[in-house]
């Protein structure tokens, strides 16, 4: 099939290796642009220029394969990263459950931070959000990112302690990051209030008797008002374990005042 032999272009194009290839699909020229194999230029700038001449084209067939760039572990990661950014403008509903399946702490940051910033300028719906809670959860629990592992490991400290300034400012650059990422997907949390109820709901047990902790403490960082009701009721301070009843508390204090939001 005609995508068939386009999507094997670009996957080409996207491994780390790349030998000639031939014409393969009239209607998107753009990716012939190397086939003599007379360019000069490093392999990764002809990635990416396949990539960006691929999101060229607005139809679902290119989504789709800039997608499965987006999320293949074998392609290159700057081939990722690039796919997701031409994946920024594409407002099909499909493409935010997928790219948040990326948020996990074992990608690397570069790509985390393009999902983050994609999913800011779509819908996210109830996959996407709890894929977005899922990723904040694990950090909420102290679980670092791969990145941040590998400040911690044996030879980094070793490193650290004949350069500790500059160990300290990677510190600094890597909890900004994690800071940043934070910041972009809480704010995609509040930009989708119906899907991040819902999740909400569904995972986390807001408005149940047995809400979790992480879930309260989401309420209160999304400062959504809108939960005080279900947070005052007479009876849920008493169904509650200490430390979960300790986080309804700061979180009930911080957003209502007498079972209503605070004005």
């Amino acid at each position: 099939m005609q995508t068939d032999r386009v999507w094997a272009m670009a996957f080409v194009l996207s491994c780390s290796s790349i030998n000639s290839y031939a014409q393969q699909d009239n209607r998107k020229t753009e990716l012939d642009l190397y086939a003599a194999g007379t360019d000069v230029r490093n392999v990764s700038d002809r990635r990416l220029d396949a990539i960006h001449s691929l999101g060229k084209f607005a139809d679902k067939a290119s989504s789709d394969l800039l997608l499965k760039i987006a999320v293949d572990p074998q392609v290159a990661s700057d081939s990722r990263v690039a796919a997701v950014t031409e994946l920024d403008t594409r407002k099909d509903s499909y493409i935010s459950a997928e790219l948040s399946r990326l948020l996990q702490p074992h990608i690397y940051p570069a790509l985390r931070s393009a999902v983050a910033t994609s999913l800011s300028q779509r819908h996210c719906d109830t996959t996407c959000a709890k894929n977005v809670l899922h990723y904040l959860e694990r950090m909420f629990h102290g679980e670092p990112n791969g990145d941040e592992m590998l400040e911690q490991n044996e030879v980094s400290e070793q490193l650290a302690k004949t350069d500790p300034v500059q160990s300290k400012l990677t510190t600094d650059q890597l909890l900004a990051a994690r800071s940043q990422t934070a910041d972009s997907l809480n704010q995609v949390l509040r930009s989708n209030p119906v899907s991040t109820r819902q999740a909400l709901e569904q995972i986390y047990g807001i408005g149940s008797w047995h809400p979790s902790r992480f879930g309260l403490r989401t309420i209160a960082v999304l400062g959504l008002t809108e939960e005080c009701s279900e947070l005052s009721r007479p009876k849920l301070d008493g169904m509650l374990d200490p430390g979960t009843r300790e986080e309804l508390l700061r979180t009930r204090a911080s957003l209502c005042a007498g079972g209503v939001p605070k004005q």
